[in-house]
């Protein structure tokens, strides 16, 4: 084979014997740096030392060559025999000639796929430092054509195989948190990445048992490696966290501002009052307060919401105006899908179609959708001028669902009109009220439990709305309203519990009382309606 022939070419020997040479000096120095503790004349030892050089210089040229061919003679019949320790030493024979010596030697990509060939062999046999090796040439593709899929699978062999903590191990294991975080041979998976460099790290002060100096070098090198990339990940995931948080603030902020401004829009298509567009535009003002202070600084919307404790705004005006958007929002001919159910029900239940009419049959034989869509608006439209709750709980009952609404009269809690406290709270209360209509399902018409509670702790306002997982299969938005809540409640010290999948659809919104009232309180009643 080829590592014989290079064995006995004149560039082989020349290069045998410089490396001779300098074996012979490093035994020069050494000798000459003992001669105080052995006691012998210095000159004497360099007398013999100069009298020896020629000697193993000739010895070097003639039988070092010699010496490698027997070496590799001696392991290529055992090689052949299927001696899988052979085989493995063999591969690193020819790949550790054909790396250090090819500039000297004039070596060809051949040899990297001979040292490839019985990296296989020894793999077969169950050597998994060959089945490393082997996993590593098809990542560098050296020996054989590249391939991530084919190097993935080896290293999750080795890493399965491996001892833990030893050499193998750790290198398998760096290579596949690196191949999971670039994407190398499968999806990206940052998680996968972390599991198998912070069990690279975790190896970080422990002594690695080593077989040579090669296996010293890599293990370390993966082991300070393992720990930067974690850091990177970190950074990475640091980053990607701000930006979604930063786009769902941006999808939320076009969310709430849709229901204001189509309020807008609908006034001033109808003439409406004056007073009910300048409500809008008020609300949408402190809207656009809180989201800027939401997307900047947690801190100062907490301290707005301290300085908030007195003025005329209370929890019903709170839900009133919730309501009014929300149910403005789902009635344009737009949104006309989102609550289809709705629509059919009432059909159903004024007899202007069969009860057994299916959302299907709805769609393709009937053309009342819109027509109760026009009504709907327009019938709703006629409660805007003098909005009360009352009134607007009793339209959704007619139309939605019967809506018991508790805990709302509470007079512990006072804010100003448009400020930072009615504000926030008409963006939660605004979000899981549109939920609430957009995923109601009840055939036996349960209504929708919608309330506040005040505790010591804590106030908490909890929705229970019957549904059904088919209605929330149903595409109805972008789904970022839950997480936007989420964010609220976290910037807030507070809490948002999300709906378990099954029915009924629950949810709870927390917020810490000391940001709604002052440290003296009473608690109050939460039986009464409203």
């Amino acid at each position: 084979m080829r590592l014989l022939k290079m064995a006995n070419t004149d560039k082989a020997k020349n290069l045998m014997t410089v490396i001779a040479v300098g074996a012979i000096l490093l035994g020069i120095i050494a000798i000459i740096l003992s001669v105080p503790q052995t006691g012998i004349p210095k000159e004497t030892i360099i007398f013999i030392v100069v009298l020896s050089v020629p000697l193993l210089l000739i010895l070097a040229n003639q039988w070092l060559p010699k010496l490698l061919i027997l070496i590799c003679q001696w392991f290529c019949k055992r090689a052949f025999s299927g001696n899988s320790k052979a085989q493995k030493t063999l591969a690193f024979l020819i790949w550790a000639t054909s790396s250090t010596f090819k500039l000297h030697l004039g070596l060809s990509s051949t040899d990297d796929i001979q040292a490839v060939y019985w990296w296989r062999e020894a793999a077969k046999q169950g050597s998994v430092e060959a089945q490393l090796n082997l996993a590593l040439a098809y990542f560098t593709g050296k020996g054989v054509l590249q391939d991530y899929e084919q190097a993935l699978t080896g290293f999750n062999q080795v890493a399965e195989q491996a001892k833990e903590g030893s050499p193998n191990a750790i290198i398998s294991q760096y290579y596949l948190g690196t191949m999971y975080k670039n994407g190398e041979g499968c999806a990206k998976n940052t998680q996968e990445a972390k599991k198998w460099l912070k069990t690279v790290v975790a190896f970080r002060n422990v002594d690695v048992k080593v077989n040579s100096s090669r296996d010293v070098e890599f293990a370390f090198f993966c082991l300070k490696s393992a720990n930067d990339l974690l850091i990177d990940i970190a950074k990475n995931e640091e980053q990607e966290k701000a930006k979604q948080e930063l786009e769902d603030v941006m999808a939320m902020f076009a969310h709430k501002f849709r229901g204001p401004l189509q309020s807008i829009q609908y006034n001033a298509e109808h003439d409406n009052l004056k007073t009910v567009t300048l409500q809008a535009v008020q609300t949408m003002a402190g809207l656009l307060s809180i989201f800027s202070i939401i997307a900047t600084n947690a801190q100062q919307l907490r301290n707005k919401l301290q300085q908030d404790m007195q003025g005329e705004g209370t929890l019903v005006g709170v839900l009133e105006k919730a309501l009014l958007p929300a149910i403005k929002q789902v009635l344009t001919l737009d949104n006309a899908k989102k609550i289809r159910q709705h629509y059919l029900g009432y059909a159903k239940k004024t007899a202007q179609v069969p009860p057994t009419t299916t959302r299907k049959q709805w769609v393709e034989d009937y053309d009342l959708e819109e027509q109760l869509q026009a009504q709907w608006e327009e019938s709703f439209s006629d409660l805007i001028a003098q909005p009360r709750l009352e009134k607007f709980v009793a339209w959704v009952s007619e139309r939605f669902f019967p809506l018991e609404v508790t805990g709302f009269n509470d007079d512990a809690i006072h804010f100003e009109h448009y400020g930072a406290t009615e504000s926030t709270l008409i963006i939660v209360l605004t979000e899981i009220l549109l939920n609430a209509i957009k995923y109601y399902r009840s055939e036996t018409n349960e209504p929708v439990k919608l309330s506040w509670q005040h505790r010591k702790d804590f106030c908490r306002i909890t929705c229970e709305n019957p549904s059904h997982r088919d209605e929330r299969r149903i595409d109805k938005g972008s789904k970022k309203g839950h997480k936007f809540l989420s964010i609220i409640a976290l910037n807030l010290q507070g809490e948002w519990t999300e709906p378990l999948p099954k029915n009924p659809y629950r949810v709870e919104w927390h917020i810490s009382t000391e940001l709604l009232q002052p440290i003296v309180w009473q608690e109050s009643k939460q039986d009464s309606k409203l």
